[in-house]
C-alpha cells in the first residue's frame, strides 16, 4: 500500500480535496467529516507506470526505478520518489519481455486516478 500524508483543504458534494507537496492539490472521493490531516492510500495495482510524464487528470510524481520483483503474471515495481518516498505499483506481464524496457535506475513518472484512492481518518 501507498500512504500519503495530506492536508485536508475542504469536504464538498462527497469529495475531499487534499493536498500533498508532491502530489499537488486534487479532490478525493469522501462522505463525513474531514480532521485537518489525513492519510491517503493508494494500492499498487492502482498505480499506473510511465517512462513519459502522463498527460490528463492522474495525479503523478516523478521517481526512479529501485527494484524490480517478476511473479509471473505480474511484476512489482518500486520506485523512489524525489521527495525520497518509496512507492510500490503491480504490472500484468502479458508477456516474458514484458519489464525489459525497466531496469534500476532508469527514471519515471507513477499515476493514479484520484478516485482510485482512500483516504484514511481516525
Amino acid at each position: 500500500m501507498n500512504l500519503f500524508d495530506v492536508e485536508i483543504r475542504g469536504v464538498a458534494d462527497g469529495r475531499a480535496r487534499v493536498h500533498n507537496p508532491a502530489l499537488g492539490t486534487f479532490d478525493v472521493p469522501f462522505t463525513g467529516t474531514a480532521p485537518a490531516t489525513a492519510t491517503l492510500a493508494v494500492r499498487p495495482e492502482k498505480i499506473r507506470l510511465a517512462l513519459a510524464e502522463p498527460s490528463g487528470v492522474l495525479v503523478s510524481i516523478p521517481g526512479t526505478i529501485e527494484q524490480l520483483a517478476y511473479f509471473g503474471n505480474v511484476s512489482h515495481v518500486y520506485v523512489r520518489t524525489a521527495d525520497g518516498q518509496r512507492m510500490s505499483c503491480t504490472r500484468h506481464n502479458a508477456t516474458r519481455a514484458a519489464d525489459a524496457d525497466l531496469a534500476p535506475g532508469l527514471g519515471c513518472w507513477l499515476a493514479f486516478d484520484p478516485v482510485d484512492s482512500i483516504l484514511l481518518v481516525d
